[in-house]
This record gives structure tokens, sequence and C-alpha cells, in this order.
């Protein structure tokens, strides 16, 4: 079991060691010196509590040195660090960040504090507005801006042979997960050319593996042939050629683990359909640069319902919103028609515009 940590600096020289079993920080005596910006600083003791109160101490001292009280911080807002921003920020300009699922680890009074006290806040959907309002309990200057820009990219769906339906997985509930197999086996039989492509960003070397292990489990428990979700493979001995013809593989799992990987995947898909319990950003955000429909059970400003999508409270209703867009390319091509003028609100232009709106509100304050 480790006992400590050291720190080097480029010599090979440590600077200073972190003590696991009470979390203390030893500071090298000959040497207690640390650079921001190439300017050299000494540490106020040899000896610290706690990591944290090294971090604040050096992060004090850049501020003091390095800043001005004229200048606008924005603090991406995390339960690790919100204490110590409490303390350092108190007297200066700040815009605190909300994104993702950070809504959710907030708990604590010194963060209502800093909630109360800031400049101005940015969340990244309409409908955390309300939420974080209600949180600090007082009217707050805010404004939902997305992380993701929209960039026109139409995609190759449509010159796919096949229609692929994109499911993101990874906070799906079970019973959620079981029920849209089902109906999606159902669905093969109306439209032979679905495919189901399950979107996950875990990158467990196993992942794949047991998605479709989950998928074969449920077919056969619903009396459905678990062929549709063997996995593929380049083995062509020919006693299955024929057996195996029979049956083509319906279910994929597309494991993604970063944007550009992501953006590939999004350009082959004909549809998205998303009934986790909480929305992926990046993916609406794509779906809609890649003008294609989205079905989901949650209420965004990036899905106008009849209009880009649907949304739907029942995963039994992501049927009539799969037929809508399949069956039909005139709704498909109105999705897309949409999408398009919808993405002009979400461009990087447009983006910039309403960071420089809150910048000059908090320098005016």
């Amino acid at each position: 079991q480790a006992i400590y940590e050291q720190y080097l600096d480029g010599k090979g020289n440590w600077k200073l060691c972190h003590f696991f079993e009470d979390g203390h920080i030893e500071i090298n005596s000959e040497n207690p010196f640390y650079l921001i910006d190439n300017n050299r600083f000494k540490f106020d003791h040899l000896s610290y509590d706690s990591m944290e109160s090294l971090i604040e101490e050096v992060f004090s001292t850049y501020l003091d040195e390095m800043t001005s009280t004229d200048d606008i911080f924005c603090l991406a807002m995390h339960v690790l660090h919100h204490d110590m921003l409490e303390k350092l920020f108190e007297k200066r300009k700040t815009i605190l960040s909300f994104y993702q699922n950070r809504l959710e680890l907030f708990e604590d009074p010194e963060l209502k504090s800093l909630i109360r006290n800031t400049n101005y806040c940015i969340v990244d959907s309409k409908h955390k507005i309300s939420m974080l309002e209600d949180y600090a309990e007082k009217k707050l200057p805010i404004v939902d801006i997305t992380p993701f820009d929209t960039r026109a990219d139409f995609g190759i769906s449509q010159q796919l042979t096949v229609q692929n339906i994109l499911v993101p997985i990874d906070t799906i509930e079970q019973s959620k997960f079981e029920e849209l197999i089902v109906l999606f086996a159902s669905y093969f039989e109306m439209n032979e050319t679905a495919r189901i492509h399950f979107f996950t960003r875990n990158a467990n070397w196993d992942r794949v593996d047991s998605v479709l292990n989950f998928t074969k489990e449920v077919l056969k428990v619903n009396g459905l042939d678990e062929r549709l979700a063997r996995k593929e493979t380049n083995d062509k001995a020919e006693f299955d050629l024929d057996e195996e013809k029979k049956v083509p593989i319906k279910f994929f799992v597309d494991q993604c683990v970063d944007e550009l990987s992501i953006s590939k995947c999004i350009r082959e898909q004909r549809i998205m359909v998303d009934v986790t319990s909480r929305p992926d950003l990046y993916l609406q955000i794509s779906c809609i640069s890649s003008a294609i429909p989205q079905i989901v059970s949650f209420n965004t400003q990036y899905v106008h319902d009849g209009k880009n999508g649907f949304i739907v409270k029942e995963v039994s209703e992501v049927l009539n919103g799969l037929k809508y867009y399949l069956d039909n390319i005139t709704n498909w091509n109105k999705c897309m028609i949409y999408s398009y003028e919808l993405g002009k609100e979400y461009n990087t232009a447009s983006l910039i515009r309403k960071w420089k709106g809150v910048m000059k509100q908090v320098e005016q304050d």
C-alpha cells in the first residue's frame, strides 16, 4: 500500500511530499519555492495539513500577484473546490458555470452563499434556470449557453441502404432498456432496413460483449431470435454461412470515448432514441448539426416536439415516432430543414454573442 507520493522538479529533486495516512504535506526546506508565470515565490510554511490548504495558498498568491480587482473570473463549479472559491473570490467579479449534471452535487450552505453573491450564472439548458434559482432561494442574473456549438453537417445516412437508430444506454433504467429491446425487435418486422446502434461512452474492455449478451438474454426470455444481437465476426466458416444469412445482425454497440468518434458515429445515424434519465447535451447538439430527428423522454430547448423530434412519456410511444420519421421521407426532410434553422441559434457566432452580453453586464456591475 502506498505511504507517500513525491512531486519532483525538472531536475528530479523532490519539491513536496504528500503523506497518505493523514494527508499532510512536507515541503523540501532546501528548495521551498514555486513558480507562477516564471516568477518565484516562497511557501509560507514547510508543512501543510492537506493538499487543499497548499493549493489555496498558491492560488491566493496567483490572484494577488497576477490579477487585478477588475478582472472577471469564470468558475466551473464542482464539489471538489467550491469551498475554496467561496473564500478566494469573495470580493471579485465572478461568473459561475453549471454544466451537465453539476447541479446535483451541491447541498451545503457555502455554495448557496457563493451563488447568491456572484455576478452571473451560466447553465447549459433552460430547464436548469428555475432549479438553480429554487436552490439559491432568490432571482439570479442567469442565462443558458450551451458549451457546444452547432455545425451544419448533414451526414451520410441517406446514402446508406440501412436505417441506423442511435440509442444511448449509459444512464438508462434496466426496465426501460428491456422494453426498448423488445419494441425494436417487433419494429424489425415492419422495417427490415432498421438497425439499432446502442451508444456508450463506457470504455471498459468488455462493454460491447456485456451489452450484446444482455440484449440476447432479453430476446431469449421474450421468445425472440437472440441471433439478432450476435457479435460481428470475420469468421466465414462454410458450415454456418447459410444459417446465419437468414438472420442478419440487427443490434450493434458503438463504443465512443471521444468527440471525434461520436461525430463519426452520428453522421451515419438516421434518428436518435434517448429515453435515459440524463440527457446527453453533446449528442443533442450533434443531432441538430446532422439534422436528424430525436425521440427523447425529457423536455429541453434542443428538441421541439413535432418539429425536430418527439418528446415521449412512455417507451411504447417510441414506435409511433419511428414510423413517423423512418416510414416517410417527407417527414424526415421537414425535420432536416427545421434542424438547420434551429442550429443557427447555437452556432459559434450566436454563442460568442451571448458570452459577450454576459461579460458586458458583469463589467457594468
